[in-house]
């Protein structure tokens, strides 16, 4: 099965205490990360079913967001109406996306940049920064690194997306996967999640013409 259709698979069925669960540390460390630098506007990269976008707009900001899943998708838009948020929603790849030409405070990509090729994680990475505005925030959450014991268990595993990429980057290949961004931190998280801040640079020259 490709990738697509193991999600599409997964939200198929999606439980009601996805709506329920508590913010994890990781999004509540984002949050104010990103209230701490005015971020008002953001772009959440592989939404599934819309748990940062509703959190993030539910707390005043206006939040779009991009999955290739369908029924990920029709959920997320679902769940932001009921909840009364702003927030839009694209079925589209991490690249052609309606929003590619939009400039955003922030970019969240939780837990998806390593479920894709390093080839495609080139192309993501160049989009991502084009749609940063100037002094923008990129907020990354990166699967804790499998060694090749753990990736083989996982393979042998009942879980439900082990057949999807699953590319390993050990932390120090992480730091370096934004060169052209400042990297501000190096956070692990709940379960070892990884997670990582960047910053893109003010255009100086622009703002002293």
């Amino acid at each position: 099965m490709k990738d697509k259709d193991i999600w599409e698979q997964v939200f198929s069925n999606i439980p009601m205490e996805w709506k329920e669960v508590s913010p994890t540390d990781s999004m509540l460390f984002c949050l104010d990360y990103f209230q701490k630098h005015n971020v008002e506007s953001v772009l959440d990269l592989g939404c599934g079913v819309g748990i940062w976008s509703v959190f993030l707009a539910k707390n005043g900001i206006s939040v779009k967001g991009v999955d290739f899943s369908k029924n990920a998708i029709e959920y997320a838009k679902n769940w932001a109406k009921e909840e009364k948020v702003r927030a839009l929603f694209d079925y589209s790849d991490l690249v052609n996306h309606s929003f590619k030409k939009e400039s955003f405070d922030g970019v969240v990509a939780s837990k998806i940049l390593d479920n894709i090729s390093r080839f495609k994680l080139s192309e993501v990475s160049q989009q991502i920064e084009s749609n940063l505005n100037d002094g923008g925030i990129l907020f990354c959450v990166f699967n804790p690194y499998l060694n090749e014991t753990d990736r083989e268990k996982l393979m042998k595993s009942d879980n439900p997306t082990k057949g999807i990429t699953h590319t390993v980057y050990k932390d120090e290949e992480l730091e370096k996967i934004f060169p052209e961004l400042n990297l501000l931190e190096f956070r692990i998280f709940e379960h070892g999640f990884r997670g990582l801040i960047w910053q893109k640079e003010e255009n100086t020259a622009a703002n002293n013409v």
